[in-house]
């Protein structure tokens, strides 16, 4: 399964999630008002590893959904995409569209 995600419309980011040792979270979960090396080791990992490129293919399957479950809008209509969140499971596409419309919040659930 991928979990895609975007903020800006039509650019999507694929978000991994990492399984971390029991030494880096107990290095993460350290209290301290300086982050330590280790600890900034850790939190570059973590970002390196998240927030990765979707692939073209997968980008054209949440493009093709988002465009089939955006709504659909009046001429007068002012949209404004806010974020989406979409789980691809082989064809199998289930998400979220978060978006205004005329000022008013918006969720489409899929």
């Amino acid at each position: 399964m991928k979990n895609t995600s975007s903020i800006v419309e039509g650019v999507w980011i694929e978000n991994k999630s990492i399984n971390l040792t029991t030494n880096q979270l107990a290095v993460l979960t350290q209290e301290s008002e300086v982050i330590s090396p280790e600890k900034q080791a850790v939190i570059d990992l973590i970002a390196a590893s998240q927030n990765l490129p979707v692939s073209e293919e997968a980008t054209a399957l949440v493009m093709t959904k988002y465009a089939e479950k955006k709504p659909k809008l009046k001429e007068t209509d002012i949209y404004e995409f806010i974020s989406a969140d979409f789980s691809i499971n082989g064809k199998n596409i289930s998400g979220l569209i978060n978006c205004r419309i005329n000022e008013e919040q918006k969720q489409v659930r899929f």
